[in-house]
């Protein structure tokens, strides 16, 4: 008896079958590979971005926040003038002596 040739075809057809899921498999997972590769090149880039404004943003606050140009600021933008401390004069009279000066003007005065 011969035997026939319809399961050794079913066999190759079914190998062939196999490896070509294998192949498309393999495909779709490597177009996927690149596409998450791109993806994190990208988010890796507005990580970076965001870090560089961070820093530009924590120099601003530096540079707004420093006495100097505060005073800059005041001085010639808002009009006001700085104190100078060596300008107060401190007075210190004891309470009899106003009596005393108070008493005075009256009759200075009268």
């Amino acid at each position: 008896m011969k035997k026939s040739a319809k399961p050794v075809i079913f066999f190759i057809l079914l190998f062939l079958l196999l490896i070509t899921a294998i192949i498309l498999a393999s495909q779709g997972l490597r177009f996927k590979y690149e596409e998450l590769v791109r993806e994190r090149a990208q988010l890796e880039e507005e990580i970076r971005l965001e870090k560089t404004k961070k820093i530009n943003h924590f120099a601003d606050y530096q540079m707004f926040t420093d006495e100097d140009m505060i005073k800059e600021y005041a001085v010639n933008k808002l009009g006001m003038i700085e104190e100078d401390k060596q300008a107060i004069v401190k007075i210190i009279i004891n309470k009899e002596e106003l009596e005393d000066l108070s008493e005075q003007l009256k009759k200075d005065n009268e």
